[in-house]
C-alpha cells in the first residue's frame, strides 16, 4: 500500500507549526529541571532563531525567530505552541549542553524529537532532529541560535 504524500502549502503550514511545537515546546511542571548551576546561561531576554530543514519537501521553509525569557527554571526555550500535545522526557545537563527528547502526539499527528542545546554565557546554538510519524513520515532538521538581548521586564 502507498503513503499518502501530503504536500503544498497546506503541509509547509502543518510542518512549520509542528516544528515550533517540537522545537521549543515547555516543560509541563512534572518535568525535571535540572540545576541552572551547571549551565554558563546568563539569565534574561533572549532572541531565538530557528531554521528547519526537510530532506525531500522542494518548498524552502522560513527561519522564525522569537524572544522570550530564559533562566535558571526555564533552560528550554518555550513557544507559542505550549499545551498541543508535545511532553519533553529525558531532560538532561551535562556541563554547558542540554539535551532532551519531545514526544508530540495531537490532531492525527505524532512525532518524537532529540534536541541538544549549548550555551555559552551569552549565546546559544542547538539542534533538533525530528522523526514525523505521522500523518506521513518525513525527517528534519531544525538550527538554533540564540543571543541574550537584555534584562526580562516583569
Amino acid at each position: 500500500m502507498a503513503k499518502k504524500i501530503v504536500s503544498g502549502l497546506p503541509f509547509i503550514i502543518m510542518i512549520t507549526a509542528l516544528i515550533g511545537a517540537i522545537v521549543a515546546v515547555g516543560c509541563s511542571e512534572a518535568d525535571h529541571k535540572p540545576s541552572m548551576q551547571q549551565v554558563n546561561l546568563k539569565p534574561g531576554l533572549w532572541k531565538i532563531t530557528s531554521k528547519v530543514e526537510a530532506p525531500g519537501v522542494k518548498i524552502p521553509m522560513p527561519s522564525t525567530t522569537n524572544t522570550q525569557c530564559l533562566g535558571a527554571n526555564d533552560l528550554v526555550p518555550k513557544s507559542n505552541y505550549s499545551g498541543n500535545g508535545c511532553d519533553i522526557v529525558n531532560l538532561r545537563v551535562e556541563g554547558d549542553t542540554i539535551t532532551y527528547d519531545v514526544e508530540c502526539a495531537a490532531n492525527g499527528s505524532a512525532s518524537n524529537s532529540n534536541a541538544s542545546l549549548t550555551y555559552s554565557g551569552t549565546s546559544m546554538e542547538g539542534m533538533v532532529t525530528t522523526n514525523v510519524t505521522s500523518p506521513t513520515e518525513m525527517k528534519m532538521i531544525t538550527q538554533l541560535s540564540g543571543q541574550r538581548i537584555g534584562s526580562c521586564k516583569l
